[in-house]
């Protein structure tokens, strides 16, 4: 009697658990990165990564969902990225992407590369999502 409760049971907990489980990372960012992405990086960047805004579009922004791009670039390129900034610098000495060094944490840094690297895995799921 004791056996198929407890199968019961676990079914129910896996079945209660599988949107979450499901559910790409991004959607559970707490932690205020979803708000860090939105101040500083979405206005060029897109809030998909895709770099589809008016200033991405201007600037040709990568598409972080690319797989190809989240491949070539390291995690301590994308951090130099956002400490020091980004692109062929201009006259006075400025580049498109403007540094964060006063503006972020090394914490804030290490969280944006990670909602960086997931915008891949969330375009592999759309993909499948389609299918």
């Amino acid at each position: 009697m004791k056996r198929p409760t407890q199968t019961i049971l676990l079914l129910l907990s896996l079945a209660a658990l599988s949107p979450v489980l499901l559910t790409p990372a991004r959607a559970l960012a707490d932690d205020g990165t979803k708000e860090l992405w939105s101040k500083h990086c979405a206005k060029c960047h897109g809030k998909d990564g895709r770099g589809k805004t008016l200033l991405g579009k201007k600037l040709k922004i990568v598409d972080y969902t690319d797989p190809e791009w989240q491949k070539k670039v390291s995690d301590e390129e994308l951090k130099h990225a956002i400490l020091e900034g980004a692109g062929e610098p201009k006259k006075d000495g400025t580049t498109p992407m403007p540094s964060f060094k006063e503006k972020l944490s090394a914490e804030q840094v290490e969280k944006l590369v990670k909602w960086v690297r997931n915008f891949a895995q969330e375009r592999e799921e759309e993909a499948e999502g389609a299918q």
